[in-house]
């Protein structure tokens, strides 16, 4: 054991007289008490003073002829009283002796404390090569910093240590963390799990040890915990560094397992997966993710992990091998099955970018993508939607910008509700909006665009295999084309007309009476050459399907079919129904619309000049009581008969 010397007296004691104290005798006790406390004659508390019993149940250490103590006196922890008496025995004073004032005895104390806020850990300082100020910190300001510096504890980032370890060590504490950046990166050879706040500046450098097979959840270089809904983690920085060998090898990047997270400014690149959204209540604000096979991708484990409440919030998703985004991807060995849907109430804004892949979204509801921006890939679709009938639903689409594409909005079956509002296209040259709508509400404004449809038709509406009379539009609003849930009211002829379409053009109002069903032309087309095979018209010339759209009238020679159920602008081909035509060479027309128009008029009497025809009407602009309301021209003519139509 240590001990302490003791400076409670003279190294010589002396009588009142002036004389040295002979026979002194030095008593020490636990202080408070006359119980016997040994005190020792080196500092390592070793060896104990020679005592000699003063016969009365005492013991002293005597003085020599110097009055001075025989060797130095060294106390032990805890506190002396410490008793000076002359030969006889009578007390000339007692003093109180605490080691722990006198020496490191009380520093060693004080660092074991662990009840004292201004012991222990705060009388440490910390030495740090990487920060100018190290001395100015405790141990105490560091453990209670507001985040932990990794470096400081032994991670390396030097580019060659696998730091994997002890990053998972602190990941889990719970504590937030600071990454500094290094110029080499932190090398990881196995998944690092944070459980906790991460503010990174440094990048994370993968090996292929973390692959596996293409969908495997668990291989991921760096995985964000589920910590509860409460604790809102955040993620600022975090860098995964890929390459084309990492991306082949199926290394991916971030998995977010973490409800109720932010991620601000992360980045992903050259890897399997870049970012998979794997819980509820996550948000990215300008993350990016690049040449990944799937930049981001984000499914549902089960009903409570659905990827409810996601927001992207701009960032970069460009150049993949595959998708740029892919949203309810069900291809995931844990994935919820079923028809359940995955998210709801996902929103994606604020200039995101999707160039060079496709952004694919399925089982998911309420959708909402606003101001990104859309150009070229593999597919040639900007936004593909859904995989079967009503797998996406309640999706609106506006204020973006797709460019170099086939077809901007490719629906792969029916989408319940979809509202595509003003967006710009530019070398769209197929489509804006390909969709089947019979069965679900569509509602197409048309967007600005520029060398743009020049290969199909802008809105492409597409059938089932329904019965003529059942082509009715009924769930289309188009106001360009001025139809509103499948009622059709124009002011200028737009040279398309559906079922019952009215035109009113100052006096004279047009009816279109084909039919109730399908859509007609002012202007159609004619005579396009091609083969039947079963239900399939095949155009010779491909680039003539843009001429034609789901839900046409048309008659084919030899004679059958009456409309198109839907167009394949990029195969140059469409299904077309309501009769048998035979195999074989064939041509597809068109059908014109058929008019009623009739003029209305207001004059003071019936016409007496003018040429007008059957139908038309002459409203009594002087109506009075006994007169007649108005006039029907019953036979077309110059002025043709007017008969009233009975008095006011």
């Amino acid at each position: 054991m240590a001990a302490s010397l003791s400076g409670v007296f003279s190294l010589q004691e002396f009588t009142d007289l002036g004389t040295p104290l002979v026979g002194g005798r030095v008593y020490t006790y636990t202080q408070g008490t006359t119980t016997h406390k040994t005190a020792y004659t080196d500092k390592a508390g070793s060896i104990a003073h020679t005592y000699t019993s003063d016969g009365v149940g005492g013991q002293y250490i005597g003085l020599n002829a110097r009055g001075e103590l025989p060797a130095p006196l060294y106390l032990v922890a805890g506190s002396y009283d410490i008793t000076l008496k002359d030969s006889t025995g009578a007390t000339i004073w007692t003093r109180r002796a605490d080691p722990v004032d006198d020496t490191d005895a009380a520093l060693r104390i004080d660092l074991a404390s662990t009840s004292d806020a201004a012991k222990g850990d705060a009388l440490i300082g910390v030495k740090r090569t990487d920060i100018a100020s190290a001395a100015d910190l405790t141990l105490h300001d560091w453990n209670n910093a507001a985040r932990l510096n990794v470096r400081q504890v032994g991670v390396k980032g030097d580019g060659s240590t696998d730091d994997a370890a002890l990053l998972n060590t602190l990941g889990a504490l719970g504590v937030p963390l600071y990454i500094p950046y290094t110029s080499t990166g932190y090398k990881i050879g196995s998944s690092v799990t944070f459980n906790c706040d991460v503010f990174c500046e440094g990048t994370f450098n993968p090996t292929s040890a973390i692959g596996s097979a293409v969908n495997d959840y668990n291989r991921f270089a760096i995985i964000l915990a589920s910590g509860g809904y409460a604790n809102k983690r955040k993620f600022v920085g975090i860098r995964v560094a890929g390459s084309v060998a990492l991306r082949a090898a199926n290394v991916s990047g971030i998995r977010n397992d973490c409800e109720n997270s932010y991620l601000m400014g992360c980045h992903v690149y050259q890897l399997n997966y870049g970012i998979v959204a794997r819980s509820y209540s996550q948000t990215y604000d300008k993350c990016n993710a690049n040449q990944c096979n799937t930049n981001f991708d984000a499914y549902a484990r089960s009903s409570s992990l659905e990827v409810n409440a996601l927001t992207i919030i701009g960032g970069n998703y460009d150049s993949p091998v595959n998708r740029s985004m892919y949203l309810g991807d069900t291809t995931w060995s844990d994935a919820w099955g079923g028809s359940n849907y995955h998210g709801s109430v996902i929103q994606i804004t604020g200039g995101a970018n999707f160039d060079g892949g496709e952004v694919k979204i399925d089982w998911c509801t309420c959708v909402n993508i606003d101001t990104c921006y859309f150009e070229t890939s593999a597919t040639n679709y900007g936004l593909v939607l859904g995989s079967t009938d009503n797998s996406v639903r309640n999706i609106t689409v506006k204020n973006c910008f797709f460019k170099t594409l086939r077809i901007a909005i490719k629906c792969l079956a029916a989408v319940n509700g979809i509202v595509v509002g003003r967006n710009f296209y530019t070398g769209v040259t197929h489509s804006a909006l390909y969709c089947t709508s019979d069965l679900y509400f569509v509602e197409y404004h048309a967007g600005d665009a520029t060398a743009s449809f020049t290969l199909g038709k802008e809105f492409h509406t597409g059938f089932r295999s329904l019965a003529v009379a059942s082509v009715t539009f009924a769930a289309i609003t188009y106001p360009a084309q001025g139809i509103y849930r499948g009622r059709q009211t124009l002011l200028e002829d737009v040279g398309v007309w559906y079922p019952s379409g009215i035109l009113q053009s100052g006096n004279t109002i047009k009816t279109n009476l084909a039919s109730s069903a399908c859509r007609y032309y002012t202007s159609p087309t004619t005579g396009k050459a091609g083969t039947v095979s079963g239900s399939t018209f095949t155009f010779t010339t491909a680039s003539d399907a843009q001429y034609f759209n789901g839900g046409d009238a048309i008659v084919t020679s030899p004679a059958g079919a009456v409309y198109v159920r839907s167009v394949d602008y990029e195969a140059g081909t469409m299904i077309i129904d309501g009769g048998t035509t035979a195999a074989g060479a064939a041509t597809v027309s068109q059908q014109s619309a058929v008019f009623f128009s009739r003029t209305v008029t207001y004059l003071g009497a019936a016409p007496s000049s003018g040429t007008w025809a059957k139908g038309d009407i002459a409203d009594n602009a002087n109506a009075t009581v006994g007169q007649p309301k108005r006039w029907l021209c019953t036979v077309a003519g110059t002025p043709g008969t007017w008969v009233s139509e009975g008095n006011l």
